[in-house]
């Protein structure tokens, strides 16, 4: 279905270390979408680990989740996050595994609809399912203290096998096998100074469909004629492709030499804003003041029609990404 593509990548490769010297690397601090500065670790890490268990898919593509909050309109995860960070901001006990493990379904709705004034969220009553497992859980196994679990300094993954990766996954949220919102955790923790991990070998870049349409548009990773582009796949076809293009990205991280949470910041930027679903956007995009994507010069779909049209696989009925 797929293969990779060592010399896309290792022309990419430059590109990326060309930007890191320029990238204004995001702390995840801005009051806008995050805790602020200063607040108590606990705080702070309760925050994250709530959020991102429900930071995936808001919408369809052809119907996006957006709506204005204090007049800046807003879509997707940039909503989802003002929307956190202003219930933080009037309530941070919200954010309690106490309160997460009693949550009402009404609770989530008023939330994520800022009080009824926009559309919900694709699938409300499943943020609501991940939001009572993670609370319940972290009070059954941590004693309410989301620090025990992801405080100070872990192991991603020990000689056997276990480690912060696999105690994520004793939660919902977090089950995913390609690890999207492990690794989004991991980042935001590390960039607040809340975690560090001992072995920097076993991160990974958190995939979604963003990065999944950007390995492909790329070259980063050759699709064959039965790459299902726009398709809907079965979930062991969606495993595998994401892992194969996990791999593209650990390769691109190593080439590069840009750790792959950090390179995250650059990839997945690049994809929104240059790297559109509906279209690629390669001469005419906003990326550090450029006015371009930053990859044209080494991308294959920007000069082949056919690869700058392939878009994502389709499986939506997931909370993995």
């Amino acid at each position: 279905m797929l293969r990779l593509s060592v010399e896309v990548i290792a022309k990419l490769a430059e590109k990326v270390r060309e930007l890191a010297k320029i990238y204004p690397w995001d702390p995840f601090d801005s009051v806008d979408y995050y805790p602020p500065k200063g607040d108590e670790e606990e705080d702070v890490a309760r925050y994250f680990f709530f959020m991102v268990a429900v930071d995936h898919r808001t919408h369809l593509p052809e119907s996006p989740w957006e709506g204005e909050v204090n007049g800046r309109r807003l879509r997707g995860s940039d909503l989802l996050y003002r929307l956190g960070a202003i219930k933080y901001s009037e309530d941070r006990d919200f954010f309690s595994p106490e309160r997460m493990a009693t949550l009402t379904l009404a609770e989530v709705r008023k939330w994520l609809t800022h009080g009824g004034r926009m559309k919900e969220p694709l699938g409300l009553k499943l943020r609501y399912e991940l939001l009572r497992d993670a609370g319940e859980k972290i009070r059954a196994l941590y004693g309410g203290e989301v620090l025990r679990l992801v405080g100070g300094v872990k192991e991603l993954m020990n000689a056997y096998g276990k480690g912060l990766l696999s105690s994520l996954k004793a939660f919902l949220a977090y089950n995913d096998p390609i690890e999207k919102k492990s690794f989004l955790l991991i980042k935001f923790l590390e960039r607040r100074g809340i975690l560090r991990i001992r072995d920097p070998e076993n991160l990974q870049v958190p995939i979604d469909n963003h990065l999944v349409r950007l390995s492909l548009r790329t070259g980063m990773v050759e699709p064959c004629n039965n790459f299902p582009s726009n398709r809907e796949v079965s979930w062991e076809e969606d495993v595998a492709i994401r892992s194969l293009i996990r791999r593209a990205f650990k390769k691109l991280a190593e080439l590069s030499g840009i750790e792959p949470t950090y390179l995250d910041d650059i990839v997945w930027n690049v994809s929104r804003k240059c790297c559109r679903w509906r279209n690629a956007n390669c001469d005419n995009c906003d990326f550090l003041g450029l006015k371009e994507c930053p990859f044209k010069e080494v991308c294959r779909g920007y000069l082949d029609e056919g690869l700058r049209g392939l878009k994502e696989h389709r499986f939506f009925n997931t909370w993995y990404y």
